[in-house]
């Protein structure tokens, strides 16, 4: 039986899983991060570009990259630093028909899929966005840029609870928002991706 396309194990997700323990530390521990002359916030939208870079996708710029127009944020790459991967991912669904963004409903999210909270009081400011590691039972594992000063990344234990809940960053509590479904993702922009993954 050959792997699956979809679900935990599908090839996408082992590839997303592999990038991020080779580009991450052990858990516990965080890399060298430096803020980026003239950036403001943090480094959180910047950390599942720089995986899939690293897959590799056709980056920005080149002819079959995969792209949308993003409200707010003009035209957006796999690759592009951005907190807006939900409008990316509903720019998705319009175009093409697909269920790529999720949003949580007392359903959980797989491996690779890339995560987005709100803050807990107000669930239209975003806080967070990250790649999940591992979203079973109530302690979560997360792949995430915008760690310790704001630029180093690593994993992230996260306590996390059915009503959507979850452990945000820095201390403060947050809500689960949704997620793109990186299989939905990929079936839609296969052709920017590496022929055998």
């Amino acid at each position: 039986m050959g792997t699956p396309i979809t679900g935990p194990q599908s090839p996408i997700r082992q590839r997303f899983m592999m990038i991020c323990k080779a580009l991450l530390p052990p858990p516990g521990t965080l890399t060298n991060g430096q803020k980026p002359a003239g950036a403001s916030g943090t480094g959180c939208g910047e950390f599942p570009g720089r995986v899939f870079k690293r897959v590799p996708v056709i980056p920005n710029g080149h002819w079959g990259a995969f792209k949308m127009m993003v409200a707010g944020a003009g035209l957006c790459y796999l690759t592009t630093p951005m907190t807006q991967w939900e409008q990316f991912a509903q720019a998705v669904d319009k175009k093409y028909g697909s269920k790529t963004w999720v949003p949580f409903a007392g359903n959980r999210p797989l491996p690779g899929d890339i995560y987005t909270l709100t803050k807990f009081d107000k669930s239209t400011e975003f806080q967070h966005v990250g790649v999940i590691v591992n979203a079973d039972g109530n302690d979560w594992t997360t792949a995430d840029g915008g760690q310790g000063n704001g630029w180093q990344s690593g994993f992230v234990k996260r306590s996390f609870h059915s009503d959507g809940q979850i452990d945000g960053e820095f201390g403060n509590k947050a809500r689960l928002k949704g997620w793109v479904n990186l299989d939905a993702l990929y079936a839609v922009a296969n052709s920017a991706f590496p022929k055998t993954l």
